[in-house]
């Protein structure tokens, strides 16, 4: 606990081929009346663990995920292809001939997260591309909030 109502998930790691493991916190915020919002930075350890966690943890329902969730299903604006690639590879936290991370990797994530039934989404771009955060906002509609610097978001 960090503060009354706020707490971290506690370390959750993720091996990323070719890098190691890399372990990252997620903060939960416990909204009155609502449930724990996720509040991710990069998001390597996955959408799927930081609800495992939440869900393994805390008594009340994840009410919301705002912030970077890691996901460069169409490569990276300033990177180099091979860079790219190189990233895409190593992204799915698998051996690199399983394949790149892709499209079919963010709609399994939609649909996970949708399963927990959140009544907001806000995706960072960081190490995610417009057609990620495009599809996460066409799937989850009036719930989905650009996240901008400097924006507030209000939990509503």
């Amino acid at each position: 606990m960090l503060a009354r109502g706020v707490a971290s998930t506690g370390p959750i790691g993720k091996a990323y081929w070719g890098m190691g493991t890399v372990v990252e916190q997620t903060l939960a915020v416990n909204v009155e009346g609502k449930g724990i919002v996720l509040i991710s930075g990069c998001g390597h350890q996955s959408l799927e663990r930081m609800l495992e966690r939440a869900r393994a943890i805390f008594d009340a329902p994840v009410y919301g995920v705002i912030g970077g969730l890691h996901y460069p299903a169409t490569g990276f604006r300033d990177a180099p292809g091979y860079v790219a690639a190189l990233i895409r590879l190593s992204s799915t936290g698998e051996q690199p001939w399983h394949g790149p991370f892709g499209k079919s990797d963010i709609r399994r994530a939609i649909a996970t997260l949708a399963a927990a039934g959140p009544g907001l989404v806000s995706l960072s771009p960081h190490d995610s591309r417009d057609w990620t955060i495009a599809e996460f906002a066409r799937a989850f509609g009036r719930r989905y909030r650009e996240l901008l610097v400097g924006r507030e978001i209000v939990v509503d």
